[in-house]
């Protein structure tokens, strides 16, 4: 056994052994030991050794105790070199009569990652233990299944697919029934995270916010409007020189005739119209503000009269643009809408649509999940709130906090007999508890 999963798994098994012991002593459990590869099919599998690539799939099980059995999994992707190394995931599952005992046995196990499932099942005493990036321990009643996925040559163990998709394989090996995500297919493993509550994701859901009645009927106006700031710089390129020309295109009209049927003397100097000029006028004051005001106002109007729901970060993309002499970067999102739908969107470093507390300029990174306001009929526009108490606005909540107290317990170490120093050290500790952030 690799040494990544030969801890959580030999522990366990010591323990199942010392339970199925004691359970057996008593009343035998007539429920036979399953086949582990049996327990996961090459279906539920296949996102995790093959990443859409297909393959080949072999699964070989071994029993290494009574109420303990074991499988291990070689995949060979199409995409992989004839001499590669197989992908491996291996599966542990624990057959205890008693749910207490296989909770306990889970309770001993390391908390590597304290975060609640994202898969969702059936019932709510279903439990979750991470003892490491890459193994999840999950119990359905008292059956204890632990998958390792060490050998799968993951990119990003933590990536929030990646986590939901560990998470439901143990779940369904333990034999919960995971709940289908609604954006995957019919009888496949969804990557992505479920949908959970309304408005929910990743098990956040954000308070309440009051729209006001008829506010959709703005929608589609934001909506242009957030368009064109999106599109501002592009705008500026070409609207200019369009309103400029506007000036001086010579258009013309009919001239009227007065009523003994010459030209009206008002019109024999000249029979241009000036329309095209306060038109061409009109249209580079509105460029203009588009580029001075529009993300503003467009941000504070989707602020104002959005939905709010919960989103995630579950990738980043690089992009060509520069500002403020630093690289743009932009990240892809899914967003829990009120109806119960998961929207994908993105974001990019120069969108300027955090509101909220200062740090305006700090953006979520990937796995961050935080609350959004969005367009009803256009989710896709959106703005991040960061003064909430959504899992990301708390880190950076405490982020400042801990800033504070370093750079005061800095400044005493530098002058330790300043009383004004030493006080300020002290109500940044006491902010520091108070909001519950650890050191």
């Amino acid at each position: 056994m690799a040494t990544a999963w030969r801890v959580p798994i030999a522990s366990l098994a010591l323990a199942a052994l010392g339970v199925m012991t004691s359970a057996r002593a008593a009343p035998v459990d007539p429920r036979p030991d399953p086949n582990a590869c049996t327990l996961l099919s090459a279906t539920d599998l296949e996102p995790l050794l093959f990443s859409g690539s297909g393959g080949a799939l072999d699964g070989h099980d071994f029993y290494p105790a009574p109420g303990l059995s074991t499988c291990r999994w070689y995949a060979k992707p199409s995409d992989h070199a004839a001499d590669a190394v197989p992908r491996t995931a291996t599966l542990a599952f624990y057959h205890i009569a008693d749910a207490g005992r296989a909770q306990a046995q889970l309770d001993r196990q390391a908390h590597h990652d304290a975060r609640p499932s994202l898969a969702i099942t059936g019932r709510a005493d279903d439990a979750i233990v991470r003892p490491s990036p890459t193994i999840v321990a999950a119990r359905h009643g008292a059956d204890v299944a632990v998958i390792d996925a060490t050998g799968a040559e993951l990119d990003n163990p933590d990536q929030l697919e990646v986590r939901y998709l560990l998470d439901a394989l143990a779940l369904k090996a333990a034999g919960a029934a995971v709940k289908q995500p609604p954006w995957a297919a019919p009888g496949q493993m969804g990557k992505l995270v479920p949908l959970a509550p309304t408005g929910s994701i990743a098990g956040w859901t954000p308070p309440p916010h009051a729209v006001l009645a008829g506010a959709g009927i703005l929608d589609p106006f934001i909506h242009a409007l957030k368009t064109l700031a999106d599109w501002r710089f592009g705008l500026m390129a070409v609207g200019p020189p369009a309103a400029l020309a506007l000036f001086f295109v010579p258009w013309h009209r009919r001239p009227r005739r007065a009523a003994y049927g010459g030209l009206a003397d008002a019109e024999r100097d000249s029979t241009r119209s000036r329309w095209p000029a306060w038109i061409g006028g009109a249209l580079l004051a509105g460029l203009v503000l588009i580029m001075l005001f529009g993300e503003e106002i467009a941000t504070a109007l989707i602020d104002r009269y959005g939905e709010t729901g919960a989103a995630t970060v579950t990738g980043s993309f690089a992009t060509s643009t520069q500002y403020n002499h630093r690289d743009v970067v932009g990240y892809r999102v899914l967003i829990g809408t009120v109806d119960s739908r998961v929207v994908p969107g993105q974001f990019r470093t120069d969108d300027f649509n955090v509101r909220g507390l200062g740090d305006t300029s700090i953006y979520p990174g990937e796995a961050d999940v935080f609350t959004v306001r969005y367009l009803a009929h256009h989710p896709q526009d959106f703005i991040i709130r960061n003064d909430d108490e959504s899992p990301w606005a708390r880190k950076l909540a405490c982020a400042r906090l801990a800033a504070w107290r370093n750079e005061a317990a800095l400044s005493v170490r530098a002058v330790p007999g300043n009383t004004g120093f030493r006080t300020d050290l002290r109500h940044a500790i006491a902010a520091a508890q108070n909001a519950g952030c650890s050191r």
